[in-house]
């Protein structure tokens, strides 16, 4: 038998193939390209590898610069520059290339499906799903997982129980959209009537229980499952370490066969949540990788016990800040009473180029609320719906700083009809906000207004009676 001998060519060429493929999935992007620019001959294989590369590391101009010099594309190249653009938001540019697709398989639909449901975009998620020519289990699940995530228990078992077949995903999707709702009830049911359990749907009800506060239930569950990986452990200790329960985190983070990054960072919160922050910089010593996640639990940890300048150190040393990041100095600068600071750190972020979230405008508002900066404020408030990521959506917090702002400058109409139009029931914060400027300015038919209210949704709340006796006296 007569042994076949690859000609050089050919083995320089695959071998630079592995070689550049090696190099994409591992992220050296500069070697990567230096590899694909050296090869004589490329085929769909290399030009994707390279996309990839470009994809993973985040840089969508170039991807689509490369893709556009692409000699032919497939079904992978096409679905890796949609799933760039719909894993970082750009739904736009995501659609936009969905739509030139020739022939969009299962996992281009899905892709879609799921970006639109992370946006909360569950009209556009569903016309996709209607469009779809066939569904598949994959897709059907996604359905499941798009409304659970966005609260809609009632629409996620509507897709469940359309299903023409369920696999052990589907069921454990639902049982996450019941964590979501904090139905430990309906999770449990699930659970129960899954016909075959694994380690992923008994590592979700851990959550469930946790979610709920049910930590002996989670416990119970733990030591019922009939084998745990590291994922349902790390389940268990995060479960502890959030509620608290640090020693209890450590029993089984001491009994761990081995630790991934997320079992160090909950122990080290733990402790720094704790306030024991010599053990929680200890973890972090001795955790073999750290990531943003335990560099932000340092940081607020030491602003939330006073030490404000330390988390602006730990700030300065974190790689690669993002704007969970950037929302939890801002917060600590405002929660250690240097609501200017908090400011002057919302507009340096914008300057950095992290767009502001939610979040990001409810510590901002809040800081302006505390400083009586009413200009400001609104500047902030109409920014918010406008302008950043085409508009986003405000939440009774956001509303509530506004009366507060609109109040304490003495606009006692103007934070009344706020509190009239906003979209939801006005919250007791916003009632017991409109009713201390009241006070302050000596409103009595609004305050007694604005205390009956507040009695009206919360019976309980002694703020009415305080402040609104408080008002009777002057």
């Amino acid at each position: 038998m007569v042994a076949w001998i690859m000609p050089e060519p050919d083995k320089f060429r695959v071998n630079a193939m592995v070689v550049l493929i090696a190099l994409s999935c591992s992220g050296f992007l500069d070697s990567a390209k230096e590899v694909f620019e050296t090869m004589p001959e490329r085929n769909v294989v290399s030009w994707n590898a390279m996309l990839t590369a470009f994809t993973q590391q985040g840089h969508l101009e170039d991807a689509q610069i490369l893709f556009e010099k692409m000699p032919e594309h497939t079904a992978v190249s096409w679905n890796v520059l949609i799933n760039a653009y719909a894993e970082r938001g750009v739904l736009e540019q995501a659609q936009l290339v969905f739509e030139n697709v020739p022939q969009k398989d299962v996992y281009c639909w899905t892709i879609m499906i799921t970006a639109n449901a992370i946006k909360g975009n569950l009209d556009s998620a569903s016309k996709l799903f209607r469009d779809m020519p066939q569904h598949s289990i994959v897709t059907w699940t996604a359905m499941v997982q798009a409304f659970g995530e966005n609260g809609n228990i009632q629409e996620s078992l509507n897709y469940f129980s359309k299903m023409p077949e369920r696999n052990s995903f589907a069921w454990t999707a639902l049982i996450i959209a019941h964590i979501h709702g904090r139905d430990l009830d309906g999770a449990t049911r699930t659970f129960r009537n899954m016909p075959d359990h694994n380690i992923v749907s008994w590592t979700a009800m851990i959550h469930a229980h946790a979610e709920c506060g049910n930590i002996d239930g989670a416990k119970a569950v733990y030591d019922t499952m009939p084998e745990r990986n590291v994922v349902s452990c790390t389940a268990m200790l995060v479960a502890y370490s959030q509620a608290g329960h640090v020693d209890a985190a450590r029993r089984v983070f001491d009994s761990m066969p081995l630790y991934n990054v997320v079992a160090w960072n909950a122990m080290a919160a733990g402790y720094a949540f704790q306030g024991d922050l010599w053990t929680a910089r200890m973890m972090m010593r001795s955790c073999p990788e750290t990531n943003v996640v335990s560099w932000t639990a340092m940081m607020a940890s030491y602003a939330q016990y006073g030490h404000f300048n330390i988390s602006e150190s730990f700030f300065q040393r974190i790689p690669g800040r993002n704007l969970v990041t950037w929302n939890a100095l801002i917060a600590a600068a405002a929660q250690s009473g240097h609501a200017r600071l908090a400011i002057e750190l919302f507009h340096e972020m914008i300057v950095e180029s992290v767009e502001p979230d939610e979040i990001s405008f409810m510590i901002a508002l809040a800081a302006c609320a505390h400083l009586g900066l009413l200009d400001l404020g609104r500047s902030y408030f109409a920014s918010m719906l406008v302008d950043h990521g085409g508009g986003l959506a405000a939440c009774k917090e956001h509303y509530t700083s506004m009366v507060d702002l609109l109040g304490r400058a003495g606009q006692i109409d103007a934070a009344a009809e706020l509190i009239d139009t906003m979209p939801f029931v006005p919250g007791g914060v916003s009632l017991v906000a409109i009713l201390g400027s009241c006070q302050t300015q000596r409103d009595l038919p609004r305050a007694t207004r604005a205390a009956r209210r507040l009695l009206e949704i919360d019976p309980r709340n002694s703020s009415s009676h305080v402040l609104l006796s408080s008002s009777l006296r002057n």
